[in-house]
């Protein structure tokens, strides 16, 4: 809609070109890229942009060029996606999920057992699982120099001994 407005700018209809111009205006007030907003950004200038459109003056250009149709689309469009949007949002509400610190737990678990396999498969297969020990060793001195490093950040900031959230 915004680009079909904006083509009529440089129309050779005096009348039509105002009309054009109007309307870009009132684009470029709301956001030139709305789309690229996140969800809350996007739905809330989008609404003010509708508001605006619905205008007296925004109506009589949207019919001097033709353009009321792009504008009901657009309604219908957002329309729907609220709706889908709120029934998503409802859907989730229901879900039961499990508490990340269960999850944690088996995660832990997991791995630890996973770690136990690899180092008996090591003790006696180390040629198959050698390479598989030192690139687990390799990630573990990764992520502990990453935990070392946001220590040594928080204790600058005055958080010694805690480790910023993840």
């Amino acid at each position: 809609m915004r680009d079909f407005v904006k083509a009529f700018v440089s129309s050779g209809s005096p009348e039509k070109a105002a009309a054009g111009e109007l309307l870009v205006e009132i684009f470029r007030s709301r956001g030139w890229s709305i789309f690229s907003l996140g969800y809350s950004a996007e739905t809330s200038q989008l609404n003010v942009l509708v508001n605006d459109l619905e205008t007296p003056e925004a109506q009589a250009a949207l019919t001097t060029i033709g353009a009321t149709v792009w504008l009901d689309d657009l309604k219908t469009a957002q329309g729907e996606f609220e709706t889908a949007y709120q029934e998503k949002v409802a859907a989730q509400a229901g879900e039961d999920y499990q508490p990340i610190r269960d999850g944690r737990r088996q995660v832990a678990r997991y791995v630890a057992a996973l770690l136990s396999y690899v180092d008996l498969q090591s003790d006696l297969n180390p040629v198959q699982f050698g390479p598989v020990v030192d690139k687990i060793d390799e990630v573990i001195v990764d992520v502990v120099t990453v935990a070392r490093a946001r220590r040594t950040r928080g204790g600058n900031e005055g958080d010694e001994g805690t480790l910023p959230a993840v």
